[in-house]
């Protein structure tokens, strides 16, 4: 399933780039903006190490090249996360998916089925 995405931010150290599904903006921006600090803490994390996994921002295990970016607290959001490499060698971290008020770390039915489908969605980038 093809989707348009737009870039949100690329590393000025690394070839990294942050990009945002566009269909899912929307949500995806708000939890930004709810809680810009802890985002900007994951996206310097991300985009201008070489190592960028940590409790923050990991892989998830089960969906292959899938992650999230946790937002921790209230309102205890989350960001799901595609990572690939585009045509032209760029690292990619595409924000494809949200929830707003995760009770749990486990992963339920409805987000589940939410990461097989991200794990199908096709970007040209």
């Amino acid at each position: 399933m093809k989707r348009e995405c737009f870039l949100y931010k690329s590393s000025t150290i690394y070839n990294k780039h942050i990009y945002v599904d566009k269909g899912n903006a929307k949500d995806i921006l708000k939890i930004i903006k709810e809680d810009q600090v802890k985002f900007n803490r994951i996206k310097l994390r991300i985009l201008e190490t070489d190592h960028h996994y940590y409790p923050k921002y990991e892989k998830l295990k089960n969906y292959d090249g899938l992650t999230e970016m946790r937002f921790l607290g209230n309102p205890n959001a989350r960001i799901y996360c595609k990572e690939f490499k585009a045509k032209d060698g760029r690292f990619i971290i595409l924000m494809g998916k949200s929830k707003q008020y995760k009770k749990s770390d486990d992963i339920n039915k409805v987000i589940k089925e939410q990461l097989k489908v991200l794990q199908k969605y096709e970007y040209d980038i």
